[in-house]
This record gives structure tokens, C-alpha cells and sequence, in this order.
């Protein structure tokens, strides 16, 4: 299986996205220029397009592959799942709490980003009201960027698989 993102309007590059059926693109195919492209995870497809959608996906006939995406004659998508602004907030929070105990071993009394992070969980929870929206962002934000000199530490491969774990359960379960 493979995974894509796709706009909010199920059409990339001018092709539309249908459940189920096969799609084939005409001439040779190139990376970046011709051809179905996806990924072998949810955040490395999420790095070219800005998901309205992830999809899960097949794909046939001629390929070519790099370490982050791949192109091919034929795809078709098997599953949607709609991506929201929760979705987003819920995996900035679930990314800096990967990071956390790094960086709280480095910096064993700042206590700062757990308190983000808890809050962050708690109004993204709560998020009947815009300002609980916006309460979450801004915690998620000062996670993420206070757990950031430890994540460069992190192994990046394991960092990602958990983050695709986290949208398969949450998605596609």
C-alpha cells in the first residue's frame, strides 16, 4: 500500500480523484514532471501537497522510485480519509510529545513543554469554541518548538513511522 495527499477538492494537476478507479497517465513517466506520484508514508506525502485528504492507494505499472516518493503509470485510490485542522494540531502534539523525554533529559527543570503539551491535549479536547482552537495552536507551536533542539537528536525514520502509526490509527482504522 501506498499513501498520497490530495487537495481539498480531490483534484491534482488538474486530475480528479475517484474512489476505486484506476487512473492512467499518458507518456512516459518522470518524477516530478509525469505521472502518479505518492509516498511510502503519510508524512513524506504530506511534505508535497497540503492534505484536504490522505488517501491510501495502489499503484501498477511502470515506477520509479526515490527515498520519499514515487511515481508510477497507474494509481488508483482504495480508501479516503478527510484531514482536518484537528488532525493537524493532534499531530504537532503527538510529535513533540515523541520528542519530549529527549529534551527533558537535557533539560531536566524546564518543565515548560509538558505544560504545553498537557494544555495543548486539553483544548485541542475541548475545541467546541474557536478560542479553544486557538489556544491548542499556540500550545502545540510552543511544544514543537521547545522540544525542536532535542528532535534533531531523535532518529528521524523512527520519528516518522510513529507519526504514520498515529494517522493510520486515528484515519484508517
Amino acid at each position: 500500500m501506498k499513501y498520497k495527499s490530495i487537495p481539498e477538492n480531490k483534484t491534482s494537476y488538474g486530475h480528479k480523484w475517484r474512489l476505486n478507479k484506476w487512473s492512467k497517465v499518458e507518456g512516459g513517466i518522470s518524477l516530478c514532471n509525469n505521472g502518479f506520484h505518492c509516498s511510502n508514508n503519510f508524512i513524506s506525502a504530506m511534505n508535497y501537497v497540503t492534505p484536504g485528504y490522505l488517501a491510501l492507494v495502489e499503484v501498477r505499472g511502470d515506477k520509479l522510485e526515490q527515498s520519499d516518493k514515487s511515481v508510477h503509470q497507474e494509481m488508483r485510490v482504495v480508501r479516503f480519509a478527510k484531514w482536518t485542522k484537528k488532525d493537524s494540531i493532534s499531530l504537532a502534539i503527538f510529535s513533540a510529545e515523541l520528542v519530549l523525554d529527549r529534551y527533558e533529559d537535557e533539560y531536566p527543570y524546564d518543565m515548560r513543554p509538558r505544560q504545553a503539551i498537557e494544555a495543548a491535549w486539553a483544548a485541542a479536547e475541548a475545541a467546541a469554541r474557536t478560542a479553544a482552537w486557538a489556544a491548542a495552536r499556540t500550545a502545540a507551536r510552543a511544544a514543537w518548538a521547545a522540544a525542536e533542539a532535542a528532535a534533531r537528536a531523535a532518529a528521524r525514520q523512527d520519528i516518522l513511522n510513529k507519526c504514520h502509526e498515529f494517522i493510520m490509527e486515528r484515519k484508517f482504522q
